[in-house]
């Protein structure tokens, strides 16, 4: 037998479910979606992530949004690049009060590297959401992302 759920989308994003108490048929669940400016799903096809925050209806369907996971990893990235600058602060201070300018440049170049960072993901994330490809195609690739240049 079914287990059907009503699926509204949020304001601030992601969606809840509703599910109605006693023995409903999909009939009533099309009458509260219906009320509710939601969509009927049996909850088979909900998404396996347990992360509702990246869920979207789209064409009669709930599936996880690529734009909103690549908005997560972005902001994940910056997270860890602050806090990658903010480390490399005293060795560059101890490096220009020693007067030892190799280790000075080398650090600068990292903080280069890092400040050009947030820009250069954002335009690689954008390719992968702006092609054509299926919204499960595109997960696919975003989780295969890596910055490698966060690894050190």
């Amino acid at each position: 037998m079914s287990e059907y759920r009503v699926v509204t989308e949020l304001p601030n994003g992601g969606v809840s479910l509703t599910q109605l108490l006693g023995d409903q048929t999909r009939e009533d669940y099309k009458k509260m979606a219906k009320e509710m400016d939601g969509i009927v799903v049996d909850v088979v096809d909900l998404p396996d992530s347990q992360d509702r925050d990246h869920w979207v209806i789209s064409k009669g369907k709930v599936i996880i949004s690529p734009e909103s996971v690549a908005r997560e990893m972005t902001d994940t990235i910056r997270l860890i690049r602050n806090s990658k600058l903010t480390s490399l602060d005293v060795p560059s201070m101890r490096a220009m009060e020693d007067g030892d300018m190799d280790t000075s440049k080398d650090i600068k170049k990292k903080k280069d590297v890092l400040r050009e960072l947030p820009s250069m993901v954002e335009e690689k994330l954008n390719k992968i959401i702006n092609s054509k490809k299926k919204p499960a195609t595109k997960l696919k690739e975003l989780q295969k992302f890596h910055v490698s240049e966060l690894d050190e």
